[in-house]
């Protein structure tokens, strides 16, 4: 799936909002083992917000496979691309 379908499919999410609000800082498509697409928001989640150090991680989040929508977010904080990486590579 491509990221300007995903855009397309969740304007609000990419209104800039998230970007000054959470401190995101890049998104992304990326692929599961399984062929499921899946997107990926590079982000400082909050970190930064009061003039504490900014704390850069890796979230995801599914992804519907016909619309591009935005989906359930994953649990897992990850802390680097390696580890979104090692992830998909088991999903």
């Amino acid at each position: 799936m491509r990221m300007e379908t995903v855009k397309n499919a969740n304007k609000i999410y990419f209104g800039g909002n998230n970007e000054k609000l959470f401190g995101d800082i890049d998104y992304c498509v990326m692929y599961g083992a399984s062929g499921d697409s899946y997107f990926i928001n590079h982000t400082n989640m909050w970190s930064g917000m009061f003039g504490d150090r900014k704390v850069p991680c890796y979230r995801i989040s599914t992804l519907n496979q016909i619309n591009g929508r935005i989906g359930d977010l994953i649990d897992t904080v990850f802390p680097d691309l390696d580890s979104v990486e090692l992830y998909l590579a088991e999903n």
